[in-house]
């Protein structure tokens, strides 16, 4: 036997913790146990002799493996296969690149007026109908995009909920309906539409704040220079109230991170810290670098203190991305074909086109994307491999001999440490 390559020991307030990256397996130590296991590092047929029961259970948590395994390797042919699975088929749909908000660190470039016409609709819901027919496909995910997908909620998110929602319960497959959405445009009509939906399906949302009042409301404003922070306030209790999910994403720079304090007043005064389908998400603004550590931790806190669940850090859920899923698409405005939202939607970054028989014609782009995914050299040696899957697939095809984000070892320190701490509070 051989300890893991993926095991990592971390002194703590009581001792230590032995962590596994490939299981997320935490076992706390005490000091004898600790130095035991140091001295036994290059032989672990030694520990057995002096003590078999740690032994066995190192073993059986698999922080001890067998000198054989390849561990690299089969990691990664387990995510090739949870990544084969078609037992959920998940689509995304780019209502509109339109959007009545103008946020400075938008990566789209918004097309006013666009919008899915009647070709493209049919085509779409011929596709939900092939996929939903095949015996294999147990749940089927949708969610809404853009832009701003309820600049046309009635052209296009009520017309194929309904369609969808219908289709399920007569094949009776389960269904789950997710929207990114600025919050601004719901109205008490739709409200009353997804609430209906969220009785019958889970319903979950994303919306954004920027800061307090004075930062959002710099941020994300109407055409006629009105703020939104009250709005979009008002509109995330509303949802809760009536059942369904939602993550507050909270998109901090390193000048508005102190006012997501008058943030946490705001919604505490609200009550909605005591909605348990709410959950919050600290998300830096992509364009920022080297904001504290230490000051986000803290904010983080204050809000913990509040009764808040927040979400993990970056790679600290063991979630891989969508785009790596075969059944998994994104279907824009135009019947183009995308792997991710996260990106400029132009013709020329396509992975595929989506015919008027709802057919997916997928180009080069994508096979070489499937084919890069796991090829990452740097990737095969890296103790973060299991957490954070390589990263992007689509960035694997310009760097394929090294960490394609860019971290160095004091990077990956800290997300273990993270991944170790988000385990102790969930336990």
């Amino acid at each position: 036997m051989k300890q893991s390559k993926y095991n990592v020991i971390k002194e703590v307030q009581n001792g230590f913790v032995l962590y596994n990256s490939k299981t997320d397996a935490l076992i706390l130590l005490q000091p004898e146990l600790k130095n035991l296991l140091d001295k036994c590092n290059e032989q672990p047929e030694l520990l057995a002799q002096k003590h078999p029961s740690f032994y066995r259970h190192l073993v059986d948590l698999n922080f001890l493996v067998p000198d054989e395994v390849d561990e690299s390797e089969e990691l990664i042919q387990r995510m090739i296969q949870e990544d084969a699975s078609t037992g959920s088929f998940e689509l995304t749909i780019n209502t509109t690149l339109d959007c009545n908000l103008r946020c400075w660190y938008c990566y789209e470039q918004h097309k006013k007026g666009t919008k899915i016409d009647g070709t493209v609709m049919n085509s779409i819901k011929k596709l939900i109908q092939q996929k939903l027919q095949n015996s294999e496909t147990k749940h089927f995910c949708l969610s809404f995009f853009g832009g701003e997908p309820l600049m046309v909620y009635q052209d296009t998110i009520k017309p194929l909920t309904d369609f969808s929602l219908d289709l399920c319960k007569s094949l009776k497959k389960t269904m789950s309906l997710g929207i990114t959405s600025n919050a601004t445009l719901l109205t008490q009509e739709s409200i009353c539409d997804f609430t209906s939906w969220a009785s019958q399906i889970t319903v979950s949302w994303q919306i954004t704040l920027d800061g307090n009042r004075e930062w959002h409301n710099k941020t994300k404003k109407t055409e006629r220079n009105e703020g939104t922070y009250e709005q979009v306030l008002h509109h995330v209790q509303k949802l809760l109230e009536n059942g369904q999910y939602v993550t507050l994403r909270l998109n901090y720079t390193q000048s508005n991170l102190l006012s997501f304090y008058d943030v946490l007043d705001d919604l505490t005064h609200r009550k909605i810290n005591t909605f348990d389908k709410l959950q919050i998400s600290f998300q830096q603004v992509w364009q920022e670098t080297d904001i504290s550590g230490t000051e986000i931790e803290e904010v983080k806190k204050a809000y913990k203190k509040e009764g808040f669940r927040i979400l993990p850090g970056k790679f600290n859920q063991k979630q891989r991305c969508y785009a790596n899923r075969p059944n998994s698409l994104v279907i824009n405005y135009d019947g183009t074909v995308f792997k991710c939202t996260a990106q400029d939607f132009t013709w020329n970054s396509k992975e595929g086109i989506l015919d008027q028989k709802g057919t997916v014609h997928l180009n080069e782009t994508f096979r070489k994307r499937m084919e890069n995914k796991y090829k990452n050299q740097a990737c095969r040696s890296c103790i973060i491999f299991p957490l954070c899957a390589g990263g992007c697939s689509q960035k694997h095809l310009q760097l394929s001999d090294r960490c394609i984000m860019g971290f160095n070892k004091e990077d990956k320190e800290k997300i273990i440490q993270e991944r170790i701490q988000y385990i102790a509070d969930v336990n």
